[in-house]
């Protein structure tokens, strides 16, 4: 009576633990020593799953059999659940021996048994390989992993595998769409212990998420050819992390910002006189630049600064403090939090057809250039704008005005273009022409050829010069 008992005990527990699921519920609550919720058992178990399977009905089965306990806190496994999971796994164990199958840590941190329908599904899907190649390159990975000695194989050198066995067979165009991306970990850790005070947390992260990037763009998104002359120093691209992203640089007219301005922020007064309204010009003005922040890597050009923003400002002296506030606010927009360069360009234009008091004007643009000068000092670690200025009219005895003389003593030389509005149009500080300054235009990004390079390779002759710059000229376009 007693033998049929223990009989009926052991097939009810067998009959229990015989589904994966209560097999993986008893392993995560093993790993822990604290109970574990509903919620994040059926998280961790099921994962995506969870229309297809009834955590509850498992949990219950185990609790019934007492392999598993409950309480407020969540599920514990029991001691006994613990011994028989133990032998389960040595089970396992034994039959992976004598099969001869291989284990693999997958990359969502656990195991697996070796799955040549897994393989093939990879190569199939990642890989773009016809079916049948598929097969046949998946038999042969299983062929060669039965051959070795290895317990189990960590995902990404199950990929080595197969990547080396792709070379073999000539499929290095497969090999090639299957490349993983990411930082080798010791460069990883390398960045983790740096010393460099300016390697912030965030700044970790985002450092290890554009090197993933610049990964994609040179091996999934820019043509071969243009990658190998970026890889070898023939060709540079500015801003590889986001080359495919978003633009380099962005031109606006100050008449289209301003306009829109108006448009966002209805309530704002067309005319302005006091104090506040000015500041609320500026503030509004400054929060759509933010806005336009995310959609360049290089900078910002507002093309007629002065002549369709600058010249609201005339004010009298009692009113200059508001000159600091626009100052602050153009400094700090100017400063982005990954690097020290200048990412805002300010275009200054005179043109006595369309300014009604030239004088004024100029008297405008000195007075917030000084402000500007003296806050970018004030502050540290600011950086003034670049000002892009057109010459054209200074030659003209008509607008002979002392203003502009001081306008040329106050502002940074290092960071000012001149440039000559008659013949080339507005400039951006990448020195690329814009032939009509009134419209807006995307600056999607530059390549730089290496012409040193070339220079070299010519060894002095000038026809195979223009011959070599030629070439790169045409597999660039």
């Amino acid at each position: 009576m007693d033998s049929d008992k223990k009989q009926n005990t052991l097939e009810k527990q067998l009959k229990t633990i015989g589904q994966k699921t209560r097999i993986e519920i008893l392993k995560k609550l093993k790993h822990v020593h604290f109970p574990i919720t509903f919620s994040k058992l059926q998280k961790q178990v099921i994962d995506n799953n969870l229309s297809s399977v009834n955590l509850s009905f498992h949990l219950n089965a185990l609790k019934k059999c007492d392999l598993i306990l409950s309480s407020e806190e969540g599920y514990t496994i029991t001691s006994m659940g613990e011994q028989i999971l133990d032998k389960i796994l040595s089970i396992e164990q034994i039959i992976n021996k004598e099969t001869k199958r291989k284990m693999i840590r997958t990359s969502k941190y656990s195991k697996e048994l070796f799955d040549i329908n897994k393989i093939e599904e990879y190569l199939v899907n990642e890989g773009e390989l016809d079916r049948f190649l598929a097969r046949q390159i998946a038999h042969e990975v299983e062929e060669r992993l039965s051959k070795t000695n290895i317990e189990y194989l960590t995902a990404p050198l199950m990929r080595e595998y197969i990547n080396a066995i792709l070379l073999e067979n000539s499929l290095e165009e497969v090999r090639h769409k299957l490349t993983r991306l990411g930082t080798p970990p010791y460069e990883v850790l390398k960045l983790f212990n740096s010393s460099d005070n300016g390697i912030t947390p965030d700044n970790f992260i985002n450092k290890l998420g554009s090197d993933v990037s610049e990964q994609f763009l040179l091996l999934n998104l820019i043509p071969k050819n243009l990658a190998d002359l970026y890889l070898s120093g023939e060709i540079a691209l500015l801003n590889l992390n986001y080359w495919s992203l978003r633009p380099l640089s962005m031109h606006l007219n100050m008449e289209t910002l301003i306009e829109y301005t108006f448009q966002e922020y209805h309530n704002m007064p067309k005319r302005f006189e006091k104090g506040r309204e000015f500041t609320c010009l500026i503030l509004n003005f400054t929060n759509i630049l933010y806005r336009l922040k995310q959609f360049y890597s290089g900078e910002l050009i507002l093309s007629d600064f002065n002549k369709k923003f600058l010249s609201y400002f005339n004010f009298s002296e009692e009113k200059s403090y508001l000159f600091n506030l626009l100052a602050n606010q153009i400094l700090r927009f100017n400063k982005f939090p990954q690097d020290n360069r200048i990412h805002l360009s300010l275009d200054f234009n005179y043109d006595p057809d369309y300014t009604k008091d030239y004088n004024t004007q100029s008297s405008i643009d000195l007075r917030f250039l000084l402000h500007l000068t003296k806050i970018a000092k004030d502050l540290k670690n600011y950086r003034n704008p670049l000002c892009l200025i057109d010459y054209s009219k200074f030659n003209n005895p008509s607008l002979s005005n002392p203003h502009v003389n001081d306008i040329f003593s106050n502002i940074d030389i290092k960071n000012t273009i001149f440039y000559n509005g008659n013949c080339s149009g507005s400039l951006t500080s990448s020195i690329i022409k814009t032939l009509n300054p009134n419209e807006n235009y995307l600056i999607l990004d530059k390549i730089l050829i290496n012409l040193y390079k070339i220079s070299i390779d010519a060894r002095q002759n000038d026809d195979l010069f223009l011959d070599l710059l030629q070439e790169k000229l045409d597999l660039v376009f």
